[in-house]
């Protein structure tokens, strides 16, 4: 488990940017997924308890898929 003391949470309008933009980062070491209505409910479940419990710092979300998202801190 990292140090959840900061995350981010950064919002895109389409699916393919928050595809490639947690994949450049990843490219440049920066540890993200993305999710958006794309991908499984069961997928989805799992990036967002991964990043709730600080398995990666960034989580890149379409507005649409981020609905309902809570991230306590």
């Amino acid at each position: 488990k990292r140090d959840d003391t900061e995350r981010v949470l950064v919002f895109t309008k389409t699916k393919a940017d928050a595809d490639e933009l947690s994949f450049q980062l990843r490219d440049e070491g920066i540890d993200s997924d993305a999710i958006h209505g794309d991908k499984q409910q069961r997928i989805r479940q799992k990036i967002l308890r991964n990043f709730r419990n600080g398995q990666f710092p960034v989580l890149i979300a379409t507005d649409v898929a981020a609905r309902g998202i809570d991230v306590p801190g």
